[in-house]
């Protein structure tokens, strides 16, 4: 089945605080597959609602600039939390039904 872009999302992530997604935008619509791609600098991320820690040592999964996470299910797209390695860092999402 072709999925269908519905709406997207651009995030400024730092490296103080966790982000997560939009909810007012996953709310929106029946988002079935998110596509996340990293600008600029590193982010930390989790998918279980666990909060990543900041700094190259930091916890949490790695995404470089250029790199790309798809998630397909909701309770990664409820749960995703990210904070970048480096002052910032940008991710831009689209969301798809």
């Amino acid at each position: 089945m072709a999925l269908t872009p519905y709406n997207k999302e651009v995030i400024t992530v730092l490296s103080s605080a966790a982000s997560t997604l939009d909810s007012t935008i996953l709310g929106s619509g029946p988002a079935v597959e998110v596509v996340i791609t990293v600008e600029k600098s590193p982010v930390k991320y989790y998918v279980n609602g666990s909060t990543p820690t900041t700094g190259v040592t930091g916890s949490g999964h790695t995404l470089r600039f250029g790199d790309a996470l798809t998630l397909d299910e909701s309770a990664e797209l409820s749960n995703f939390k990210v904070i970048a390695i480096s002052p910032t860092a940008t991710l831009y999402v689209t969301y798809y039904s």
